[in-house]
């Protein structure tokens, strides 16, 4: 474990022995890792990480930042879709920088099609 103040920093990390342990420290907090998904250095190995974690996967805002984010792997997005709710799949459906499987996938479910 490490205090708060060290886990601002570790949240930039990219190595990922040091994420996965960082996802099971306590202190860690539901906004860290929103944050982690949301920074634009965050790789794509994290976010996988992050998606596939039992603790924080199940989270809805963590969800929902996952497929916000363009970078997410499209299998750990397309996972997760049918999660959300219908309100938040009508912006991630109409955004010009969401991915067009993602996009495309989002309106199925929204049409009643998935």
């Amino acid at each position: 474990t490490c205090p708060r103040p060290l886990i601002g920093q570790l949240r930039g990390e990219n190595d990922l022995k040091v994420i996965a342990e960082l996802l099971r420290n306590p202190q860690l907090i539901e906004d860290d890792v929103v944050m982690m998904i949301n920074d634009e250095r965050t790789a794509r190995s994290v976010l996988t990480s992050i998606g596939c974690d039992f603790k924080w996967s199940v989270r809805y805002p963590i969800r929902l930042a996952l497929v916000r984010n363009v970078r997410t792997p499209l299998h750990l997005a397309l996972s997760i879709l049918s999660k959300l709710k219908k309100q938040d799949l009508e912006p991630i459906s109409k955004a010009p920088q969401t991915p067009e499987l993602i996009r495309r996938a989002a309106e199925r479910i929204l049409s009643g099609e998935y």
